[in-house]
């Protein structure tokens, strides 16, 4: 069979491609492609070169070569669905795969999800996917694996069987990995001030899942307030007025304005208490008092700090 020029390939590829909205044009049964496209394997990755989309028109013979394979999986790592289950197997490819895009380990045969020795050789936040909804459920049902890896992906959790999540250590873990896993926790969990104390330190946001209960304790809600000064909408109101537990929502630099919009109104007119927030946060100056506004000291203050 002659060959067709390269020019003659690159000039029947742009037409195509500028001609046709979606990459169907690869199919062979629209005969839209010369055929020599999916006899010869270096016009075939001139092809994919072009689109993405040729590796699911891929004959038989293409798709477990590991040229033509390792090229689709670069152009995008969804194009591992096409690529042949013996190549999927093979240790070796599979690693060169994933250790560019680490998403690929999804299309990894069953028996190499379940190989840890196999799986130590990525990076552990990639891996980490697996507990995912679609992940493995063998891998999900294992502690040891589950424990290694929930701290990198906490959302993770709520994906988790009830035994492995009623595990108090796993659960900490997650929790202190992403806050929202909280809302997916045993209650158990939720009414315990130490779990919850340890969560908090972490990732203040979580205090929204903990048990009404232990919204009105001053050392949780101190914690979770100096990681996110959002949490003062979810405590009890009583602590709107406790100056150590607003000072440390204005000190966590996240969400402040929520502090200054739910904080007592008493605190406001406190002006030494104002003046120890102003010297942190220049913005305390537009929640003072009316009559705080005109003292002569704290414009002082303010006009210096916005110099």
């Amino acid at each position: 069979m002659t060959k067709i020029s390269e020019k003659k390939i690159l000039d029947q590829l742009k037409e195509l491609k500028d001609s046709y909205e979606t990459q169907s044009f690869f199919d062979p049964d629209a005969k839209l492609l010369d055929s020599i496209f999916f006899e010869d394997k270096e016009y075939f990755k001139l092809a994919l070169c072009a689109s993405d989309d040729a590796m699911k028109y891929a004959p038989e013979q293409f798709k477990g070569d590991k040229d033509i394979a390792e090229l689709a999986a670069s152009r995008n790592y969804l194009n591992l669905e096409h690529v042949s289950n013996e190549l999927k197997a093979d240790k070796e490819f599979m690693e060169k795969i994933i250790s560019r895009e680490g998403f690929a380990l999804r299309f990894l045969p069953k028996e190499l999800l379940l190989d840890q020795e196999y799986l130590s050789r990525f990076r552990d936040h990639e891996v980490a996917w697996l507990l995912e909804e679609d992940g493995p459920e063998e891998l999900k049902q294992n502690r040891e694996f589950v424990l290694k890896y929930i701290g990198f992906l906490g959302h993770a959790y709520r994906f988790l069987p009830d035994e492995i999540k009623n595990d108090r250590e796993i659960a900490l873990k997650a929790c202190r990995s992403n806050g929202n896993a909280m809302e997916h926790v045993p209650d158990l969990f939720k009414n315990d001030k130490d779990f919850v104390l340890n969560v908090v330190k972490a990732d203040g946001q979580a205090i929204e899942f903990a048990a009404k209960e232990l919204l009105s304790d001053k050392e949780i809600a101190t914690a979770a307030m100096g990681r996110f000064g959002g949490s003062i909408k979810y405590l009890d109101k009583k602590l709107r007025s406790d100056k150590d537990i607003i000072l440390a929502g204005v000190l966590s630099c996240s969400n402040v304005n929520d502090v200054w919009h739910c904080m007592a109104d008493e605190l406001r007119s406190d002006k030494e208490f104002m003046k120890k927030l102003l010297f942190v946060d220049i913005h305390t100056f537009d929640h003072l008092d009316k009559d705080l506004r005109k003292d002569p000291e704290l414009k002082l203050i303010y006009k210096v700090l916005s110099m």
